[in-house]
Order: structure tokens, then C-alpha cells, then sequence
């Protein structure tokens, strides 16, 4: 027989869940900015969100790790914040193949 592990069962969409993307979310963002003016172009962050809130939420004591749907929440919150730079990201890709700016 298979034994299966109890999982506590928590709302999905926590203060916990959307405090965490929102900072993971900032932080992302600023690595967005600084890549858009160097290469040309933004990423979501995704994956990179998922780990920090799974990692980040196992390590602070706000309640121990994260359920499937909070997670869920965490990323989808720090892709919507990483993203607001993607809406001006045309100027940054001209400022980027601009030659006064590129460094070899």
C-alpha cells in the first residue's frame, strides 16, 4: 500500500500569498529594468518567482511552506509585477542597440 502524506487544506489566495509575490515581484522587476537597458528585451520571471516564494515562504515564519494554490498566487502576483516594465519595453529595446550606450 501507498501511504499519502495528510495536506492540510488552506485558501489559495492568502495575505501571505500576494505579500510574497508582490516583493519577489519588485525585486524582479528591478532585474528587469537593468536588463532591458542592457540587452533589449524583459523575461516574466516565472520560474524564477515559484522558487524564491516556495523557498522564501519555507524559510521565513509566516506559517510554513506554501500550499499548491498559494503558489500559484505567489507567481502569478510577481509575473504581474515583473511585467509592468514590459509595457515601455520598446524604448528600452532602441536604447539598448543605440551605440552610445553598448559597452563591448
Amino acid at each position: 500500500l501507498v501511504a499519502f502524506k495528510q495536506v492540510v487544506m488552506r485558501a489559495a489566495l492568502s495575505v501571505r500569498a500576494i505579500l510574497l509575490g508582490v516583493c519577489i515581484g519588485v525585486v524582479t522587476c528591478c532585474q528587469n529594468v537593468y536588463f532591458a537597458f542592457r540587452y533589449g528585451w524583459t523575461t516574466t520571471g516565472n520560474i524564477t518567482a515559484c522558487i524564491l516564494g516556495y523557498g522564501a515562504a519555507a524559510v521565513l515564519p509566516c506559517g510554513g511552506p506554501l500550499s499548491v494554490g498559494e503558489n500559484v498566487i505567489v507567481m502569478t502576483t510577481a509575473v504581474a509585477t515583473t511585467s509592468v516594465i514590459a509595457a515601455g519595453s520598446l524604448p528600452f529595446a532602441v536604447f539598448a542597440m543605440s551605440e552610445a550606450v553598448r559597452v563591448s
